[in-house]
């Protein structure tokens, strides 16, 4: 069975992580909440409302269907705006508990006050490990593969450089950090 990352989240940063990790060799789902949009961005091969312009490569997986986004997942990225992302976890109703998170998500829940990824272990339980995106990178130079330089901070140094492995490609350097809240 083929090991798949799950990207969770179709906007612009979504997508170019997706197509980050594509190109550094990984197989991808992307989980769009809007299944009828996610039809349609399959089949055109561009997110027109968030990264217009850019072409979706075909390998990529692009699905509503919350079991299909699953299938053969061993990791996952958040990439979900703060104001939508408990909601947006919950629907997946605790399977993804144990996978790998890496949180691409910023800022804080207005209510609460909460970091992503503290709503991340809330809402999923994410009890296999936890990294942080961070950096100075703009989604559409991301996804066209122009050079992008990124830190994965996490306080457990094997789920850095396990991010830093699997992302990194001849365009995205990634550097590794022991500070998972500052990245």
């Amino acid at each position: 069975m083929i090991t798949r990352t799950l990207v969770i989240g179709d906007g612009g940063w979504g997508t170019a992580i997706a197509t980050a990790l594509h190109r550094a060799g990984r197989a991808v789902t992307l989980w769009s909440v809007d299944n009828e949009y996610a039809k349609q961005v399959a089949a055109t091969r561009e997110n027109i409302k968030f990264l217009a312009g850019v072409e979706i490569p075909q390998e990529i997986r692009w699905t509503g269907d919350i079991e299909a986004a699953l299938d053969g997942a061993d990791e996952y990225y958040s990439v979900v705006p703060t104001q939508f992302l408990r909601a947006t976890i919950e629907k997946f109703e605790g399977r993804l508990s144990h996978l790998p998170a890496v949180s691409a998500t910023k800022g804080l829940e207005l209510d609460t006050l909460r970091r992503p990824t503290e709503i991340l272990f809330e809402a999923a339980g994410a009890q296999a490990g936890m990294s942080i995106l961070s950096g100075p990178s703009h989604a559409e130079e991301t996804a066209r593969g122009l050079a992008t330089s990124i830190v994965v901070g996490s306080d457990d140094p094997a789920q850095a450089n396990r991010v830093q492995e699997r992302l990194g490609s001849a365009s995205m350097r990634v550097y590794t950090s022991s500070d998972p809240i500052g990245g």
